[in-house]
């Protein structure tokens, strides 16, 4: 039968690897000792000739003493060991050498000589020549083995450039369902703290399966390894053609992949020690490549020796690009979230190296302050790109000063700088034309003004400030990045950048996984006000800035100001906090994350955070590094004394900004005793260019439309970990403003929505949860039930009542603010409940359950252990047993899931999708309606999910979530023990004791029975597999058979279950083998691939294979290396001495061959070990 195997999907990668450009070599051809080795041992991980060589053949120049010390540099790099409380995952030592080692790099290396007159010279010693790939030496090695510290690992394919490993690519089986790309994520992760000299010089990092690829870098997790779509960059790659040939043709490709290591890779410091290593996405990379080839169009400087390929572009509609020298670049629209700020700097990057540009000037233009501040923060962190630090202008004397330049620079303003400041910094007008004309600063061609958020109105295109910007910088040119489209209407911009020249739109950033989907929930509603009390918003309504509120006061007696004064009376904002406070923390019990609230004015800001910390006081702290919630805004001296403590200056904000993108469970992990920084109040600051990832929540209460809104949603949207969506929660109903951007962006081409309404997650978690209820043939509960129930008191006595969230009365209950009755009685359970669908039908079943009939047929159920209602699993006791009855009630349901054909693969599914639906719709009343389901179908999962024992998580984890189901009836993350879930101790694995054996053949639920022994049997035969081929063979035939014939229910549940336990005694025996033989465990092992042939066994005797086993655990042992299994010469010495022993004791000849084989195979499995004791 013809199999899709790993080394298929390896011979694949190889053939299009070769097709663009690299040479292919096997690992053994190369191997220490064989005739063609390049490596003098496996510690090597540099190909030293080959660096030698390609240093030789770029540098012809330098003296052989120079070309010695660009070597050991590269090779041998000297470099500083990160300090100890900087160590982290992923090895904090690794990357700042990966850092190091990328700008040598780039920027080549500095080596001194003495020249022929004595004189000490220094140079740049190049290691790459990115400007003909053909000049450098393009290598792929597959299974290329390493040893470092008794680690002995072999990725799949290792890409060297000029002897340098750049690249590593971990390959999966697509036809394996247990070997996925994120196993091949986790396996480089390995590799990166066992052999981590093989990533010194790494670029990039590839995982696939053969069919899904994605790449990143050594500190990107798994949310940030991403597809590459493209392979021309022109349009995006057919879905029918694999994405590990896109990814190898597109990515791979020499030409691009130089391009990618030179302009496309960036180290930013996110606080805290902790360096990130990011690479361009493919819409990034292609856009930069089309921008850059617009500006060379745009300033009238095509150089005639381009070299780089054609760009990408996605967009809808697309125009064609601009005449020569009309300085209008093009507008760049990348949705918001997608890594404009970084296309930016990778743009500027870019386009500083060109030489065409001559050493050009940038200009960085933003419309407020603070996103000039952020802007500069990204840029700054990205100097080793720019090959410069970048500089901010402070006022509009020194933006003259900075642009008065004859070369160079990257600027930093807002658009207001343009701007005369006094009468006489404007020359005479010859004419009244002239007159009111800023001064000419530059008429050099080779400047370039980048804009960002191009659109937006503050820019005043007409006869504003960019006119005046027009006049300083006659000859520039204009590029324009944006995360929102140009309206169709808005001819001023495309006027002074042009049209799209690269367009990445919302539907496919979700595809990609570059940002999360955005749902809106209005909650208007939930705020009880009357008409009068409730604002409505004017169409004609003119936001007011923070600035302009700072600065004019005394002056705003407009539309503005009267509804400021509605929406921030104080019992509007006492309703608002209490609604915050309640729905975040219900938030938080489902996802975990931050969130932000976006208030009209500043004086709001300050009532609503005091509203806030009146129901939260512990969320309250002066000091800026402590308090879970924060007001960041703007101020002066002059404001009153109350809004002062909220008023920082800008480090102050800064390091706020810092602990906000801080995760949680990062404060957490770096020691931090305070409680995180989990909720921020703005008016205008962090709307816009802000990025924290865990955000995943945003309040509005502020007037806001078109670009502004789109902008400010879009917090919401950026990739952190397994978050599933950002939610926008609306208390002024903006519903028709975020219609009317959904119209501008679909007239614009973009594909996608910029919000959807969280009833649609909504549907989907009652979808999904509908499903789940399935597998347990329950109904699902009616929209919006009530719950009538019965609680048992202390002295035996009920006491029975209705309400429509059973948790939280019941919790009331206890702690005696429920009723008197039970305040008195003391409860201690609830004994039955049930679920009416209206109240009416509740107050009847009640009213039932207090007298006659009712009373006796609610004690009948009681005694019978009670029901949530009649029909499907009773799952009763979850919401009101204790913990030993909750936990016990995970042994039937998994016996109810297990009976059912698939079960097991479709609850954990199933649940999995629940799960993430109800993180996007918390805190919807549907939600938390069906919470206690939710986290009653996640213990159930994890329970089956639990792995083999072989495979097992550490046993801390295990406690862990066992503990977590005990406490919180949840365990969305853990795993649950499943021997303790069973009611069973935890076996001794290796021994497979007696005892547990018949504890297991007594339990009640048969087919959980079988799942246990089919998990424990598999486990051990992983630890034999490792140990013992043959023996592992022969077990696991015998248990695949008897389960294939369970599954096919050719046997009940009773009989497989005494076919496990027959087969596990069988193990148990055959584990003792050893002791009764007088052999070792490895002298074992070679015995049984002896004894598999019969007649081998009678001619020779027990006696005579005992020895022959021993000596070949000698001969072996004395004759293994590293690595042996890949070197021919080696294995057949080995099968030389193999067959020799065989002869020597009169093995039968005719079964000598496949004893052989079978004595080598078993060889593989010890050597590793062996060779590396």
């Amino acid at each position: 039968m013809a199999r899709l195997t790993e080394s298929d999907i390896e011979s694949a990668t190889l053939t299009w690897l070769e097709a663009v450009g690299w040479q292919v070599k096997h690992g053994a051809e190369i191997a220490p000792g064989e005739l063609f080795a390049e490596r003098a041992d496996y510690g090597e991980v540099v190909l030293a000739q080959r660096l030698r060589d390609a240093l030789a053949r770029l540098n012809p120049d330098l003296p052989a003493e120079a070309l010695e010390d660009a070597f050991r540099k590269v090779a041998r790099p000297d470099l500083p060991a990160a300090p100890a409380a900087a160590a982290q995952a992923g090895g904090a030592d690794l990357i700042l050498r990966n850092r190091a080692l990328h700008r040598l790099l780039v920027d080549g290396v500095t080596v001194e000589y003495r020249a022929a007159d004595g004189a000490i010279r220094g140079a740049q010693a190049r290691v790459l020549d990115f400007d003909a790939p053909a000049a450098n030496d393009w290598l792929a090695v597959n299974q290329f083995t390493v040893v470092e510290n008794k680690h002995e690992r072999r990725p799949d394919v290792v890409l060297f450039v000029n002897g340098l490993p750049l690249a590593v690519l971990e390959l999966k089986n697509a036809a394996d369902e247990d070997a996925t790309i994120w196993t091949a994520w986790q396996q480089l992760r390995t590799y990166q703290t066992e052999i981590a000299s093989l990533f010194a010089t790494n670029a990039v990092l590839v995982i696939s399966d053969g069919v899904q690829a994605r790449a990143g870098t050594l500190t990107a997790g798994r949310e940030w390894f991403k597809p590459w779509r493209t392979i021309s960059g022109e349009t995006l790659a057919d879905a029918h053609v694999p994405e590990l040939q896109v990814v190898t043709e597109g990515l791979l490709a020499p030409r691009r992949f130089l391009d990618l290591v030179r302009d496309f890779i960036v180290f930013e410091d996110e606080g805290g020690g902790r360096l990130a290593k990011k690479m361009a996405g493919y819409h990034q990379f292609h856009a930069v490549q089309v921008a850059v080839r617009e500006t060379l169009r745009a300033a009238e400087l095509v150089r005639g020796d381009c070299v780089a390929e054609a760009g990408g572009r996605y967009e809808a509609g697309r125009k064609p690009g601009g005449k020569p020298g009309d300085r209008r670049v093009g507008v760049v629209w990348h949705t918001q979230g997608s890594g404009k700020s970084l296309t930016m700097a990778f743009y500027a990057g870019r386009i500083v190296r060109e030489p065409a540009m001559e050493n050009p000037t940038l200009v960085v233009l933003t419309d407020r302050n603070d996103l000039d501040d952020q802007l500069f923060g990204t840029f700054s962190r990205c100097q080793d790109l720019l090959r410069q630090p970048p500089v901010q202008a402070e006022s509009r004397v020194h933006l003259r000063q900075l642009l008065s330049v004859q070369a160079g620079g990257v600027v930093f303003t807002t658009i207001h700088k343009f701007f005369p400041e006094e009468k006489g910094d404007l020359p005479a007008a010859p004419s009244a034309a002239q007159a009111g004309r800023h001064p000419t600063l530059s008429e050099r061609r080779n400047i370039v003004v980048i804009a960002d958020e191009a659109h937006r109105s503050q820019y005043d295109f007409i006869d504003g400030f960019a006119r005046h910007m027009r006049d300083a910088l006659p000859n520039a040119s204009f590029i324009g990045f944006t995360g929102t489209p140009i309206e169709k209407a808005d001819a001023n911009t495309r006027a002074v950048f042009g049209d799209y020249i690269s367009v990445y739109d919302i539907q496919r950033a979700v595809e990609d996984g570059a940002t999360v989907p955005i749902y809106y929930e209005s909650r208007l509603a939930k705020l009880a006000l009357d008409e009068a009390e409730r604002p409505k918003i004017d169409p004609d309504f003119e936001e007011v800035t923070e600035g302009e509120e700072l600065e004019r006061k005394e002056k705003l007696k407009t539309k503005w100001a009267q509804l400021e004064a509605i929406v921030g009376a104080e019992k509007r904002l006492k309703l608002v906090a209490q609604d915050i406070v309640e729905h975040f923390e219900k938030r938080l019990e489902a996802m975990d994350g931050k969130a932000m609230v976006v208030c009209m004015s500043r004086r709001i800001c300050v009532e609503l955070y005091r509203e806030i910390v009146r129901l939260r006081p512990g969320w309250h702290d002066d000091d800026d590094a402590r308090g879970s919630v924060k007001v960041v805004m703007t101020g002066s001296a002059s404001d009153p004394a109350d809004w002062q403590p909220h008023i920082r200056n800008k480090p102050r904000r800064e390091a706020l900004a810092n602990r906000f993108r801080l995760p949680a469970e990062a404060s957490a992990q770096a020691g931090d005793p305070n409680e995180p920084f989990r909720i921020v109040l703005v008016r205008d600051m962090w709307l816009t260019g802000f990025d924290a990832p865990s955000l995943h929540t945003m309040y509005i209460d502020k007037p806001m439309r078109g670009h502004g809104l789109m902008q400010a949603i879009a917090r919401v949207n950026r990739v952190f970990k397994d978050k599933p969506g950002g939610l926008v929660v609306d208390y002024l109903g903006l519903a028709h403003e975020l219609k009317a951007a959904l119209a501008t962006y679909t007239e614009s081409g973009g594909t996608g929505r910029t919000a959807l309404y969280q009833e649609e997650a909504v549907a989907v978690m009652l979808e999904k949860y509908e499903v789940c209820c399935g597998l347990f043939h329950l109904p699902a509960p009616p929209p919006s039930p009530f719950y009538v129930y019965a609680i048992e008191c202390e002295d035996g006595s009920l006491y029975i009542g209705q309400t429509d969230d059973l948790t939280r009365r019941w919790q009331e209950h206890k702690a005696g603010t429920a009723s008197e009755w039970t305040k008195g009685h003391r409860p201690i359970r609830i004994a039955h409940y049930e679920l009416a669908s209206t109240r009416e039908q509740a107050c009847k079943m009640e009213s039932d359950w207090k007298t006659g009939f009712g009373r006796k047929r609610l004690k009948r159920l009681i005694e019978k252990g009670g029901a949530r209602q009649a029909g499907g699993f009773d799952r009763g006791k979850w919401v009101s047993g204790t913990p030993q009855e909750r936990l016990a009630l995970l042994p039937a349901a998994q016996e109810h899931i297990l009976a059912q054909e698939n079960g097991k693969d479709r609850c954990v599914r199933a649940v999995r999708e629940l799960s993430q639906a109800f993180a996007l719709a918390v805190p919807h009343d549907e939600a938390l309606r069906i919470r206690d389901d939710v986290a009653f179908f996640q213990a159930v999962a994890a329970v089956l999910a639990k792995r083999a024992p072989g495979e097992a998580r550490p046993e801390e984890e295990l406690d862990h979530a066992v503990r977590q189901i005990i406490s919180r009836a949840v365990a969305p993350e853990g795993v649950v023990d499943i021997f303790a879930a069973a009611g069973l101790a935890k076996p001794d694995i290796s021994i497979l004791s007696e005892e547990f054996l018949a504890e297991v053949r007594g339990m009640p639920q048969r087919n959980l029975a079988v799942e246990l022994l089919q998990k424990l049997l598999r486990g051990e035969l992983a630890t034999r597999r490792r140990k013992n081929l043959v023996q592992a063979r022969s077990f696991a035939e015998m248990l695949e058979q008897t389960i294939r014939r369970y599954q096919n229910r050719a046997i009940e549940a009773a009989q497989v279950i005494e076919e496990l336990i027959a087969l596990a005694r069988d193990m148990r025996e055959a584990s003792a083998r050893g002791e009764k033989l007088n052999l070792s465990e490895e002298e074992l092992a070679f015995y049984d691939a002896l004894e598999t042939n019969d007649s081998a066994v009678k001619v020779l005797g027990d006696e005579t294979l005992r020895t022959i086993a021993r000596e070949l655990v000698t001969t072996v042992r004395n004759n293994v290396t590293i690595d042996w299994t890949l070197r021919e010469n080696v294995r057949a010495q080995l099968r030389v001495l193999v067959k020799r022993i065989l002869r020597k004791y009169g093995y039968p000849p005719d079964k000598q061959e496949k004893a052989t084989q079978t004595v080598l195979e078993q060889a593989a499995l010890l050597s590793a070990e062996w060779a590396a004791a």
